[in-house]
C-alpha cells in the first residue's frame, strides 16, 4: 500500500517532476527500440550470432566512455550536457528510423548505428544519475532516487509491450521513430526547468535558499575541499 510520502519528491520539486515525466516518455521509447532493433537484425540475418554483435557494439563504449561522462557530469552544467546527449539520441533514433522505412538498412548499418548510440549513452548515464541531486532538496534527495528507480522498472515493462503491438501492427521503423520522438519530451522539460546559475567553481548549482550547492550543506562542501 502506498504511503503519503511516497511520491514525495515530484510533489515538492517542480523541476524533479518535470524531469520525471520526460525521462519516464523517453524510456518508453527507448525499450521500444531495443525491442524493435533485435527483431530487425534477426529478421535481416536468421542470426544469432549478430544479434549479440549488435548488443556487443552498443555496450562495449561504457567500459570506456562511462568514465569519462562522470567527469563531465562533475565539472560541466548537466542540464546542458543532457540537452546535447539526448539530442544525439534523437538524432540517432531518426536516422534509424529513416533508413528502415525506406528499406535502405542492413545489418551492419544497424552495429554501426548501435555502437553510436553506445557511446552517446555512455556519456549521458552518469550526466543523467547525477542530475537528480541538482532538481530536489536535499532531504528529498533518496525519495527521488527511489522514484527514478519506479520510471526505470515501469518503462522497462510497459515500453516492450508496446513495442510489439507496434511491431506486429506496422514494423520495426515506427518503432524508431517513435523512439525519436520520445526524445522531445525529455529535451522539452529539460529547457523547461527553472534552475540556479551554474557554478563553475563547485561544479553545482547554488541554492537561493542557502547558498551552498543544491544537495550539498556548506559544512560537507568544506569537508570535501579538504580531502581534494
Amino acid at each position: 500500500m502506498l504511503r503519503v510520502g511516497t511520491f514525495t519528491a515530484l510533489q515538492r520539486n517542480p523541476n524533479y517532476r518535470l524531469y520525471w515525466i520526460g525521462a519516464l516518455t523517453s524510456n518508453l521509447g527507448t525499450w521500444m527500440q531495443f525491442v524493435a532493433q533485435g527483431w530487425l537484425v534477426y529478421e535481416l540475418t536468421g542470426s544469432t550470432l549478430m544479434l549479440g554483435v549488435v548488443g556487443f557494439a552498443q555496450s562495449a563504449p561504457f567500459l570506456v566512455l562511462s568514465l569519462y561522462g562522470g567527469v563531465l557530469a562533475d565539472r560541466f552544467e548537466r542540464r546542458r550536457l543532457m540537452v546535447w546527449t539526448q539530442s544525439g539520441m534523437m538524432l540517432h533514433g531518426f536516422v534509424l528510423a529513416g533508413m528502415t522505412l525506406t528499406g535502405t538498412v542492413t545489418a551492419w548499418w544497424v552495429v554501426a548505428l548501435a555502437a553510436i548510440y553506445g557511446a552517446i549513452n555512455a556519456i549521458n548515464t552518469p550526466v543523467r544519475q547525477a542530475i537528480v541531486a541538482d532538481l530536489v532538496r536535499r532531504d528529498d534527495l533518496q525519495n527521488a532516487i527511489a522514484l527514478n528507480s519506479l520510471q526505470f522498472q515501469s518503462s522497462r515493462t510497459v515500453g516492450p509491450a508496446i513495442a510489439g503491438l507496434v511491431l506486429a501492427t506496422y514494423g520495426a521503423g515506427w518503432c524508431f521513430l517513435a523512439n525519436a520522438l520520445s526524445f522531445i519530451a525529455v529535451i522539452f522539460t529539460l529547457l523547461r526547468m527553472d534552475l540556479p546559475p551554474w557554478n563553475l567553481g563547485l561544479g553545482r548549482p547554488r541554492s537561493p535558499r542557502s547558498g551552498s550547492p543544491s544537495g550539498t550543506s556548506s559544512r560537507s562542501r568544506s569537508c570535501s575541499l579538504r580531502f581534494c
